[in-house]
C-alpha cells in the first residue's frame, strides 16, 4: 500500500487474513494488530458478498484465491501468499494441487521498529551470548527473606544535629534496600524507600550494593550520607553470612558520652506575689493554683497562741519594752503587738501586722560526696521504720535513738543507726561524725526534733530543693517559753531584733499540752522520759531530793520548791540549760499540779519517772527469733488437750466465707478461749511472719494446724527428748537479754507492713470523718471561708 506525504517511508506491506464462506460465497477480511503500527487495524472488511470487477452478477469462488493470484477488492490489490491446511485439503479433494507458499516481502516500517527495539534492549548481550538473569527463580527462592542491620548516621556536627539510628533491610529476592528510623519520633521515619541503592551516584559504573558489600564496621554511601553498619538485627542475618559467605559479622559498640543531668533547681523568691504562687510557676509549665489545706483550717479555726516577749539584747532605751506575739494556727500567720506605756517615749501599738513570716536558719552544710551513698542508705532505713506518714514523725524520731528525750547526740545517733537495721560498724566514726554534723544545723552537737524533721525525714521533691534556702516559714512549735526567735520578712529577707519569750497565757499552755505531737516542748511523756534518763545517768536519788525540801513530811511540795529542785539539779548536773528547757519545766509543773492547789506529790512524780524508765528498758530489750516464738506457741497449743481436728473445726466455724484465712483479732479471740493470751505487738509479729505468707494481714489457719500436727507427730515419735516448759509469748522479749541484737529484720519488715495497713484503715476512717465534718460546717462557715481564703 502506497504511503503519501511521509519523509521516512513510501509504502507499507499490510498482512491480512481472508475468510471465504462456502455456504453463501461471502468474504471477510481481518488485519492482525501490530504494536506501534500507527494504523487502525482489526476488521478490514465485514462479511459480505463481493462481485468481480466489471460484472454485476458474477461472484468470487474459491479457485479465485489460489496462491499467487491477485484480487482487486474495492480498488485494493491483495495477493494470496499462503493458505492453511484445511483449505489445502479442500482443494486436494477436488483434484486441485495448491502451489507452495510464497515469501512475504518485509515491511520497512516493521524493520525499523525492530531495530529500535534491539537498540533499546542492548542487543550486544545477545551477540556475546550472555543469558538474561533468572529474576523469577531468584524471587521464588528468596521471597520474604531479608537481611536486617542496625546502622548509624552521625549528624552531630550539624547545628542541632544528633546521632540517628536506623534499620537497614536488604531484600534477597530483588537486591533492594529500605532504610527506616528505629523509632517513630522523627517526622519522616522512612529515610529510603525500597529500591536498589547505587554505590556512587556520580559514578554509575560501580553498580549497586549487594549482600556481600554489607559488612558490620564498614560505611555505606546513602545519597551522600555515610552510614555505619553496627550489627545484625536478627539471627537469620548472622546465619546467612555464616552459611553463604563463611564469616561471622562483628558487633560495633558505640560509646555514648555521659549525659549531663540537668537538675531542676528552684530559683530564689523575687518578692512578687506570694511565695507559694511563685513556686508553682517553677514546678509546672502551666501553673496550678495553690491548694489550701481546708481540713487543717477547720480543725484549727479559732486556735490562737499568745506569748509575752522582750528583746534579747536590747539597747538601754529598749529594756522596758514588752511585746505580745500572737500566732494563729488556722492559717499560720503571726502578729506582734506592743502594749502602750504612758510616758515611755515609745509609741506602742501594732509592731508587726498579721501576715505569714519566716524564721531565719543557719546555712545548710555541704555533705562530702563520698558520704552521699551512706546518707541515702540511712534515710531509706529510717523511712522504712516511719510507716505512719508525717503525722508520726515524733514516734519515728524516738525509734531513731532519742528514746523520747527530744534530741540526740552522736552516741545516740550511732545507736539509732543500729536500731534502724543499719550496720554502722562498716564505716569509721569519722565518716559518721561528718554525716552527723551535716544534720546538725545549729552546731550544738545535737539533733533536735525540728532539725530532724527539716533534714532527715523530708521525702517531697519540693522540700529537697527548698532546704537549700536559709529560711523557712514560722511554725507553732517555734514558740515556747524561753525560746529566742527572729522574724524574717519573706519579701525582703530583713529580720527583726531577736525576741525572747517570757511567758504564755494559760489558754495557750493548755492548747499546747492538748497537742503534744505538734508541740514537743509540751509533751509530758517525752519530758519525763528525758528527765528520768538524765537522773538515772547521774544516779540521783529523787526521793531524798524532794524530802529535803519537804521538811514537814507532807508528801508534797509547792511549785516553787519543785522549781528549786530543778534549779538545784541544774547547778549540780547542768540539766536545765543543756537538756531541759524553761517551757518543759513549766509543763511538768502544770501537769503535776492539775487542780491548781500548788501541791506536787512527789510519789506521783516518782511513779511517772519509773514508768518512763520502764518504757525505755522495754524498748531497749531484745526479742527472739521467729522460729523460737512459733515453736513456743505450738508447744503451748499442744498442751491444751485437744487434737488438731477439733482446733481446725473451731477455725472453720470462725471462717464464715470459707477462704481458709482469718484476721488477727479472730485468731487471738479463738486462742483466748484456750487460755492463751496474745496481746503484744511482738506476739502478733511472730505469728504473722510465720503464717501470713502474702502479707495481707490474714492468717492461713490450715497451715497453722498442719504445723501443729507435725509438731505432735514429732513429739509422739520420741524425736523430741526434752520437753520445754510452756510460757506465754508475752515473755519472749525476756529470754535473750544476753544477746546484743534487736528484733530480726524480717520481724521489723512485717511490723512495717502491718502498720501501713493500719495506717491506711485509719486514713480511710479519718477521711470519712473529715467529709462529714466538712458537710456539716460548710454552709454555716461559707462566708468566713471566703473571707479567709
Amino acid at each position: 500500500e502506497a504511503v503519501h506525504e511521509s519523509a521516512v517511508e513510501n509504502h507499507r506491506v499490510r498482512r491480512c487474513t481472508l475468510y471465504f464462506y462456502l455456504e453463501d460465497d461471502s468474504i471477510r477480511i481481518e488485519e492482525p494488530k501490530e504494536e506501534n503500527s500507527g494504523l487502525p487495524q482489526g476488521v478490514f472488511l465485514n462479511r459480505t458478498k463481493l462481485y468481480k470487477p466489471g460484472t454485476c452478477s458474477e461472484t468470487y469462488d474459491p479457485s479465485d484465491f489460489m496462491i499467487g493470484n491477485e484480487v482487486n477488492i474495492f480498488s485494493r490489490h491483495f495477493r494470496v501468499v499462503d493458505m492453511d491446511k484445511k483449505t489445502r485439503d479442500y482443494f486436494a479433494e477436488r483434484g486441485i494441487q495448491a502451489p507452495d507458499a510464497e515469501s512475504c516481502p518485509e515491511d520497512p516500517h516493521r524493520k525499523k521498529l525492530r531495530a529500535m527495539q534491539a537498540a533499546k534492549n542492548n542487543k550486544v548481550e545477545s551477540i556475546t551470548g550472555r543469558k538474561k538473569p533468572d529474576t523469577l527463580g531468584k524471587y521464588l527462592k528468596n521471597d520474604k527473606q531479608a537481611l536486617r542491620f542496625h546502622v548509624l548516621w552521625d549528624d552531630a556536627n550539624r547545628l542541632y544535629g544528633k546521632k540517628n539510628f536506623y534499620q537497614l533491610c536488604y531484600y534477597l529476592s530483588d537486591d533492594t534496600i529500605e532504610i527506616r528510623a528505629m523509632n517513630n519520633s522523627q517526622p519522616f521515619p522512612c529515610l529510603i524507600k525500597r529500591t536498589k541503592l547505587e554505590k556512587d551516584r556520580l559514578n554509575p559504573g560501580q553498580g549497586f550494593y549487594q549482600a556481600e558489600d554489607l559488612i558490620c564496621g564498614e560505611f555505606i554511601n546513602c545519597y551522600a550520607r555515610h552510614m555505619l553498619i553496627l550489627r545484625c538485627s536478627d539471627s537469620f542475618t548472622q546465619k546467612y553470612y555464616k552459611r553463604v559467605h563463611d564469616f561471622d559479622q562483628p558487633v560495633v559498640k558505640i560509646q555514648e558520652p555521659p549525659r549531663k543531668v540537668i537538675k531542676n533547681t528552684v530559683p530564689p523568691y523575687n518578692g512578687f506575689g506570694s511565695e507559694a504562687d511563685s513556686l508553682a510557676n517553677c514546678l509546672n509549665l502551666i501553673p496550678k493554683p495553690v491548694c489550701q489545706d481546708l481540713q487543717r483550717f477547720l480543725n484549727n479555726q479559732g486556735k490562737v497562741l499568745e506569748f509575752h516577749a522582750k528583746f534579747t539584747d536590747p539597747k538601754p532605751e529598749d529594756r522596758d519594752r514588752r511585746f505580745v506575739i500572737t500566732y494563729y494556727m488556722d492559717d499560720d500567720t503571726c502578729a506582734v503587738y506592743e502594749p502602750i506605756k504612758r510616758n515611755s517615749g515609745i509609741m506602742g501599738g501594732k509592731f508587726l501586722e498579721r501576715n505569714k513570716y519566716k524564721k531565719p536558719m543557719a546555712p545548710k552544710k555541704n555533705v562530702n560526696k563520698e558520704l552521699q551513698g551512706l546518707k541515702q542508705l540511712i534515710v531509706e532505713k529510717i523511712h522504712s521504720r516511719m510507716v505512719g506518714g508525717p503525722y508520726n514523725l515524733l514516734r519515728a524520731f524516738r525509734s531513731f535513738g532519742a528514746d523520747s528525750t527530744g534530741c540526740i547526740d552522736f552516741s545516740a545517733f550511732k545507736e539509732g543507726l543500729r536500731k534502724s537495721g543499719f550496720n554502722g560498724s562498716v564505716f569509721s566514726d569519722a565518716k559518721l561524725a561528718e554525716l552527723f554534723n551535716a544534720y546538725d544545723i545549729s552546731g550544738d552537737g545535737r539533733i533536735d526534733y525540728q532539725e530532724f524533721v527539716d533534714n532527715v525525714m523530708q521525702d517531697k521533691p519540693i522540700a529537697t530543693n527548698t532546704t537549700n534556702f536559709q529560711s523557712r516559714w514560722l511554725r507553732g512549735s517555734d514558740f515556747y517559753v524561753g525560746a529566742k526567735i527572729k522574724i524574717m520578712f519573706p519579701q525582703t529577707g530583713a529580720t527583726t531584733q531577736e525576741f525572747e519569750i517570757l511567758r504564755a497565757t494559760s489558754n495557750t499552755l493548755n492548747l499546747m499540752t492538748e497537742h503534744p505531737d505538734d508541740f514537743p516542748k509540751s509533751n509530758v511523756e517525752a519530758i519525763a522520759a528525758k528527765l528520768a534518763e538524765t537522773l538515772q545517768r547521774h544516779h540521783v536519788n529523787v526521793i531524798d531530793e524532794f524530802r529535803r525540801h519537804d521538811t514537814e513530811g507532807r508528801g508534797w511540795i509547792d511549785p516553787k520548791q519543785f522549781g528549786a529542785v530543778l534549779n538545784q539539779w541544774s547547778m549540780d548536773f547542768g540539766l536545765v540549760e543543756d537538756e531541759l528547757k524553761e517551757h518543759e519545766k513549766l509543763t511538768l509543773t502544770r501537769h503535776y499540779d492539775r487542780d491548781g492547789d500548788n501541791r506536787i506529790y512527789y510519789n506521783e512524780f516518782m511513779d511517772a519517772l519509773r514508768s518512763a524508765q520502764k518504757i525505755q528498758a522495754e524498748s531497749s530489750e531484745t526479742g527472739m527469733t521467729v522460729e523460737e516464738g512459733t515453736e513456743l506457741l505450738l508447744e503451748k497449743l499442744q498442751n491444751i488437750g485437744q487434737n488438731t481436728s477439733a482446733i481446725l473445726e473451731r477455725f472453720s466455724q470462725i471462717d464464715t466465707d470459707g477462704s481458709g484465712k482469718i484476721s488477727w483479732d479472730e485468731f487471738r479471740t479463738m486462742l483466748t478461749g484456750y487460755g492463751i493470751e496474745l496481746n503484744s505487738d511482738l506476739d502478733k509479729s511472730l505469728v504473722m511472719i510465720k503464717f501470713d505468707k502474702n502479707s495481707d494481714g490474714l492468717i492461713d489457719y490450715r497451715e497453722f494446724t498442719d504445723s501443729l500436727f507435725t509438731a505432735l507427730v514429732v513429739r509422739e515419735g520420741g524425736q523430741s527428748q526434752t520437753k520445754r516448759i510452756p510460757r506465754p509469748i508475752s515473755e519472749l522479749n525476756k529470754l535473750n537479754q544476753s544477746q546484743d541484737e534487736t528484733i530480726t529484720p524480717r520481724m521489723l519488715e512485717y511490723q512495717a507492713v502491718l502498720r501501713v495497713a493500719q495506717q491506711k484503715e485509719a486514713e480511710h476512717t479519718q477521711l470519712k470523718h473529715m467529709m462529714s465534718t466538712f458537710t456539716s460546717l460548710f454552709k454555716c462557715k461559707l462566708k468566713l471561708l471566703i473571707k479567709k481564703l
